[in-house]
């Protein structure tokens, strides 16, 4: 199996891959952790300093009108998924047993990305994430073939940068167009993973 991961805005892959040795790798050998570095784009969040992200953000929490799924880099990002699947796929390693997970802004793509795939994958999770609502408002229906996609959803009570309720607008949409999803939250996270949600990812692994 294989498990590509899509970090935050502004993060390094090498933050992650440290964390996931740790915690999550020594226990599940038999898991490929595959991590994407986003490049270097202007961020308007940051008045347009240049910063690693998979698509530009104006807000946090982000607006509701503020997503553009027709943008180049939003558009570039989403290959990059699929591409990683896609490599998977020529590798000998079927796509159930393909597992999308991502953290922040990585949660908002690898959510996306499992909406918009023409194969059903393992699985997704999403930490501290969201669905933009200009891309649930358009994508009221999927592929039946990817519906009752197994879904981890994993969201901080007190996240200032994504709120629980946008998590929770998420989990909702998810489940109405037939993903299967179980959700964590936890009490006083903040925008963060803690070693509780780790326990639980690899559980959930």
């Amino acid at each position: 199996a294989s498990v590509i991961f899509m970090h935050g805005l502004g993060q390094s892959n090498s933050t992650w891959k440290t964390l996931f040795e740790k915690s999550l790798a020594l226990n599940l050998p038999h898991i490929r952790w595959l991590l994407p570095q986003a490049n270097f784009h202007p961020v308007s969040y940051n008045d347009g300093e240049l910063r690693p992200c998979w698509y530009d953000v104006h807000h946090l929490p982000p607006a509701a009108d503020e997503f553009n799924e027709y943008a180049h880099l939003f558009l570039e990002s989403l290959d990059t998924i699929n591409s990683l699947v896609r490599t998977q796929v020529e590798g000998g390693i079927d796509t159930s047993k393909v597992i999308l997970m991502g953290y922040s802004q990585g949660a908002s793509m690898v959510a996306m990305a499992s909406l918009n795939s023409s194969h059903r994958l393992a699985g997704v999770v999403a930490l501290s994430g969201s669905i933009p609502p200009r891309f649930s408002e358009t994508h009221s229906t999927v592929n039946t073939d990817v519906q009752d996609t197994p879904v981890l959803w994993c969201h901080g009570e007190a996240d200032e940068k994504i709120p629980l309720q946008m998590g929770l607008d998420a989990i909702e949409y998810l489940k109405s167009v037939g993903f299967e999803v179980e959700s964590k939250t936890y009490t006083s996270m903040v925008h963060e993973v803690n070693d509780e949600e780790l326990k639980d990812i690899l559980k959930w692994l």
